[in-house]
């Protein structure tokens, strides 16, 4: 039987939460959201300690150099918004701006990924530009989603070079990366990709929509279009275990590898054991009319987590 999670805190934007990110100490969490909203709550204290907004929709937000800057990215609201810019850095204490990435006309939203806490990268298009953090923001890489991942021999396909998904190890000296229903694990090596010559995963018929790195081991979690969870060792291309209830769902896996968390149409959280597939916790909290869970989060300690909905409400609970 599934035990109820524990409402802690609720906090309120004004429209859609598109992302949150807790503060790797676990007292803050920083928020995304549309209107081009970004900001940080301290989760101790229930207050808000700030809140700025920035041409078009914020898409996505991650934390860098250990809680000190805010690294959040945005889409463009239409192409007569000469100010816009897909990305930037805030100093977390002062609120200054560090960093303002520069516009591409072909960039595309929500596909910051931070890789460890010295450097993140950004997606644009079919290109994956690689960054250093502050005091001094560079390019350290960059690279064509068009032909890299394919071995010799391997057709590209023009209809998945949109369907390309990253996940880094925790160290960052691998990458996991999808073309449609395929995944190749090579290795990363100071901000370059090398073409593969490590694993391939063929276990998925249908195209991958989500894939995850599982916290300090070679597992890898994956789930494709219809909902089929696959848990992968990352150095054989070995199945340890196949899950098929996550149809229509979003995951998050835990920071200590052991659960998922999953949102899907029943406006639930459900919480399951990778090792056996089996749901223990759920949280209803978003359950309103007209309502969807849009983004949640594990703290960084696993006990809690942080979810924002389609209303703009923001629910701290405690995983039970």
């Amino acid at each position: 039987m599934e035990s109820e999670g524990k409402l802690i805190c609720t906090f309120r934007l004004v429209f859609n939460v598109n992302q949150v990110a807790w503060s790797p100490d676990g007292r803050y969490l920083a928020f995304a959201g549309e209107g081009g909203i970004i900001g940080i709550w301290d989760i101790l204290r229930s207050e808000r300690l700030f809140a700025v907004i920035f041409p078009g929709d914020a898409k996505g937000v991650a934390w860098l150099s250990k809680g000190k800057y805010i690294l959040a990215d945005f889409s463009r609201p239409d192409f007569s918004h000469t100010d816009f810019f897909p990305f930037l850095i805030l100093d977390a204490a002062t609120r200054d701006i560090i960093f303002k990435g520069f516009s591409g006309g072909h960039y595309h939203p929500g596909q910051l990924i931070p890789i460890t806490e010295n450097r993140f990268l950004m997606r644009h298009a079919l290109e994956v530009h690689f960054y250093g953090v502050p005091p001094e923001v560079l390019e350290v890489g960059s690279h064509d989603l068009r032909n890299r991942y394919l071995p010799a021999g391997v057709k590209k396909d023009a209809k998945s070079d949109t369907q390309r998904l990253l996940a880094f190890s925790k160290d960052s000296s691998q990458v996991a990366a999808t073309v449609g229903k395929v995944v190749y694990v090579t290795p990363l090596k100071d901000g370059h990709i090398p073409y593969p010559g490590g694993i391939t995963y063929n276990g998925h018929t249908k195209m991958i929509t989500q894939i995850y790195w599982i916290s300090d081991s070679n597992q890898i979690v994956s789930a494709d279009r219809d909902g089929v969870v696959h848990i992968w060792d990352a150095t054989t291309g070995k199945t340890i275990a196949i899950y098929h209830q996550f149809a229509e769902h979003k995951l998050v896996v835990s920071p200590n590898g052991k659960y998922i968390a999953s949102a899907g149409k029943d406006k639930a959280i459900h919480i399951w054991e990778i090792v056996t597939g089996k749901s223990i916790s759920v949280y209803r909290g978003h359950s309103q009319i007209f309502n969807e869970i849009c983004c949640f989060a594990w703290s960084p300690d696993g006990t809690q987590i942080a979810s924002g909905d389609k209303k703009g409400f923001i629910h701290v609970w405690r995983v039970s």
